[in-house]
């Protein structure tokens, strides 16, 4: 284990995560699919590996997009991230205010480090393409299809950016994507 790992394992530790040092968590793969039951803690994972990105100074400035089949089903993601960067004092005080989070919508978070976290809904593909995000996590990525997962690369490689997809194998009762299973 290196010193940055050291670190963030016991950081996480005092957040209320009790990881492995083998834990997925610590992949440095730049695409990770986790899959796991209900409540397995994929959303906690999830909102952990954007934690380890955005506790990095990024001075150009960095974006991290939570993908959700709509803007809903990204929002436990936001929350872990927005309890933790409120108790770190991560939001950029610069702003009149650092997080944008409405009842229905797109979310938004800025930073001292210099990132931007954005909710997205996958309902519509073609809508992702406006600027290169620097890390995508796809939530619950079994409920989007095929389009999104192609879209979420394409804007990632202007940036050799990082994913990360996190969600059940879906039941035989709801929509089933072959490019996840």
């Amino acid at each position: 284990m290196n010193r940055t790992q050291a670190f963030e394992l016991e950081l996480f530790r005092r957040l209320g995560a009790i990881l492995n040092e083998d834990d997925p968590l610590w992949c440095d793969a730049r695409e990770v699919i986790v899959t796991g039951g209900w409540r397995a803690g994929k959303s906690f994972r999830s909102a952990l590996r954007v934690l380890r990105q955005v506790l990095r100074h990024n001075p150009a400035g960095g974006l991290i997009w939570l993908v959700g089949p709509d803007y809903n089903q990204a929002t436990e993601e936001f929350r872990y991230i927005f309890e933790w960067c409120s108790i770190l004092g991560l939001g950029d005080s610069k702003r009149k205010q650092w997080a944008n989070m409405p009842a229905n919508g797109q979310r938004t978070m800025h930073l001292k480090t210099g990132w931007r976290i954005e909710t997205k809904s996958a309902k519509h593909p073609e809508r992702m393409a406006s600027v290169a995000p620097d890390g995508i996590v796809l939530c619950e990525p079994g409920q989007m299809t095929q389009e999104v997962y192609l879209m979420s690369m394409g804007r990632l490689m202007q940036k050799h950016g990082w994913l990360w997809g996190a969600g059940t194998l879906e039941a035989m009762n709801k929509p089933q994507f072959i490019w996840y299973e």
